[in-house]
């Protein structure tokens, strides 16, 4: 929208621009509401989508209830050249997993996932966090003070360490994924949010090739960004750009 450029055939789904790295969610081919969109839809037979909350390069995050327990949650839809790749299904179920076993108090909790009925893609159910993700905070608030970033990044860095004894590596750890709740007493509640999902995305399009690049530009270690396999330290990196 920005440089009126093409992308590349075969470049898959793409989260910035190549020429000018504007952000490409809005033109990401998401459908989350409308004719023949999402709202209003029951996935799965009893997660039923009430509202937008988000989209990204994969997908869109619905605020949803469980048709029966009437229970607020968010299902995160993955659509788009990711759902169409051959071993698709295998790899999500695989990640989805391992992702789903994540406990600590500050990882979105992830308790159920699967293929949408008509085969157009996958979901994931998630608690529903009510707040504002760090992106938002910050344009809203400007600069934090440094005993809330401190605080702040004790949480995010305690999420991570459970994930990486798992041998689960982020990879794209950024403000917008992080969300922040206020706790009764006024303090900062974080809670990180897609583990798993940037690997996913890397491997959607990649037909076998190796050298995928996945995460977000401001945020890439050095070996991230050469394509190179990547670890825990990857993570860290980020957070010090976060």
């Amino acid at each position: 929208a920005r440089c009126g450029r093409a992308a590349a055939a075969g470049a898959g789904p793409l989260n910035f621009c190549p020429d000018c790295g504007a952000a490409l969610h809005a033109a990401a081919g998401l459908d989350p509401g409308g004719a023949g969109g999402f709202l209003g839809k029951v996935v799965a037979d009893r997660y039923r989508l009430l509202s937008l909350l988000g989209e990204g390069g994969m997908g869109a995050v619905y605020k949803a209830e469980h048709v029966r327990m009437g229970k607020a949650l968010a299902v995160k839809v993955l659509r788009g050249a990711f759902a169409r790749e051959p071993g698709a299904p295998e790899r999500f179920r695989a990640e989805a997993r391992i992702v789903s076993r994540l406990s600590h108090p500050h990882t979105i909790a992830v308790f159920d996932f699967g293929e949408i009925d008509d085969g157009s893609g996958f979901y994931l159910a998630m608690e529903y966090v009510p707040g504002r993700d760090l992106a938002a905070v910050l344009r809203a608030e400007g600069r934090l003070s440094e005993r809330r970033v401190v605080e702040i990044g004790r949480q995010v860095l305690g999420s991570l360490a459970e994930a990486h004894d798992a041998g689960i590596v982020h990879r794209d750890v950024k403000p917008a994924n992080v969300m922040l709740m206020r706790t009764r007493a006024g303090e900062d509640f974080a809670k990180v949010l897609d583990f798993g999902i940037a690997k996913l995305r890397g491997e959607a399009g990649q037909a076998g090739t190796t050298g995928v690049i996945v995460g977000t530009p401001s945020a890439l270690a050095p070996e991230q960004a050469r394509g190179d396999a990547v670890d825990g330290r990857a993570d860290l990196y980020a957070v010090g750009c976060l």
